[in-house]
């Protein structure tokens, strides 16, 4: 509502850009600044599923204990079955493959795409894809800092990553035998930029293979298949615990 009073132009650019993202992706809308029932009937209109605003409360005071929704909330409206990886959503987009990649590589490709992306003028979304031993490396946590410094929402997929905790994270736990338990991703995704890392190691003692991708529309189905993946194992965001 508050968009639409600020010009008709700048109303139309900017509702036509969020429609067609959450078209594209199945992104959950959410309307804020709802302050009178006119406002939430355009919400309504524009297909919002979640409204914010004075309507629905006042300013005030932070509670001592968070509220428990009674459902999660999920990351996208419909989260489809995942079964590619983030490999797979490479290969066929046919993007740069190297094989033989020693680890130490790996490591300077990613702290040059995670500076790019903390960098950039438009800050992008995150999505990490951590194997296990990964996720307590010094060099992810310096990252994983520095990312959300800048970073609007980083998702975290990965073994022992409920560590990774801030108010725009994401994470969920990879199962032990699950098909991801081996895989490193870097994905960042913004109206400007692209970039996505994927490292795997053919068996235990091999170099890895390494694929990369500046493809726009192979990082959104890497982020939406990392946002899927989250919904699937946490069954959604949960704000607070129960009490």
């Amino acid at each position: 509502p508050s968009v639409v009073t600020m010009g008709r132009d700048y109303a139309g650019t900017a509702v036509s850009a969020v429609l067609s993202e959450v078209e594209q992706t199945g992104a959950v809308l959410m309307v804020d600044r709802v302050e009178n029932e006119a406002g939430r009937r355009v919400g309504v209109g524009l297909g919002a599923k979640y409204h914010s605003g004075h309507l629905f409360g006042k300013p005030g005071s932070l509670p001592n204990r968070q509220p428990v929704p009674l459902a999660p909330v999920p990351l996208r409206q419909t989260a489809a079955e995942v079964t590619d990886t983030p490999w797979d959503v490479l290969s066929a987009h046919h993007a740069h493959i190297a094989a033989g990649v020693e680890q130490g590589e790996v490591d300077y490709l990613l702290a040059t795409f995670a500076a790019q992306a903390a960098s950039a003028p438009q800050p992008p979304v995150i999505a990490l894809l951590l194997p296990e031993g990964r996720s307590g490396q010094a060099q992810n946590r310096l990252l994983y800092r520095m990312l959300l410094e800048r970073c609007p929402l980083v998702l975290i997929v990965g073994h022992d990553v409920r560590k990774f905790t801030d108010w725009h994270a994401r994470t969920a736990e990879l199962p032990p035998a699950h098909v991801l338990i081996d895989q490193f991703c870097f994905a960042a995704l913004s109206p400007s930029q692209s970039m996505v890392l994927v490292a795997r190691r053919p068996h235990l003692t091999a170099p890895m293979d390494l694929a990369t991708s500046h493809n726009p529309s192979c990082g959104r189905q890497v982020i939406r298949h990392i946002t899927d993946l989250i919904d699937t194992l946490a069954g959604g965001v949960r704000h607070g615990e129960p009490v």
